[in-house]
């Protein structure tokens, strides 16, 4: 039956995870992977979390405050995002429709940094689907809250 990989989300046969801790988790060809990149993967995976957890707790944001170790800059910009949408809506329910009506700039960043997708494309104005991928325009002028949305590491494209 095997094991699900942390870093490349492949299903590997037992053999290929070690013993204790996270080696159990991640696989021996991405154990090889250096360091750096492992945890890059790791903590990036952790901060979309924060987004479909019910709430973002002040422990969580403490959390997200230390993430400052990781240099690249795509995952700065993540996780300052992140952050300003926990210190801002950090609970989940209705947290589109709170962030589009009191921080209409937060909201179009979120929109704008692609780490996301709504699949009503009727939400915005200046947005294009991309090729292959559904659009539900049966959606239109629906409660925000009602809407679906997928992490972008989610589709299949």
């Amino acid at each position: 039956m095997g094991r699900t990989c942390k870093v490349c989300g492949g299903s590997r046969p037992n053999e290929k995870f070690g013993g204790r801790g996270l080696r159990k988790v991640i696989c021996s060809d991405c154990r090889k992977l250096p360091k750096d990149e492992i945890t890059k993967i790791l903590t990036t995976e952790e901060v979309y979390h924060f987004l479909e957890q019910s709430n973002i707790s002040k422990k969580n944001i403490a959390r997200l405050e230390s993430l400052t170790t990781i240099e690249d800059e795509s995952f700065q910009r993540l996780r300052g995002l992140v952050l300003e949408i926990a210190k801002a809506k950090p609970h989940k329910k209705r947290r589109w429709k709170f962030l589009r009506k009191e921080h209409p700039d937060l909201f179009q960043r979120a929109a704008d940094s692609g780490f996301f997708v709504f699949l009503d494309a009727g939400l915005f104005e200046n947005f294009d689907a991309p090729e292959g991928w559904s659009v539900l325009s049966d959606f239109l002028g629906a409660d925000l809250d009602d809407l679906e949305y997928k992490m972008l590491e989610d589709w299949d494209y």
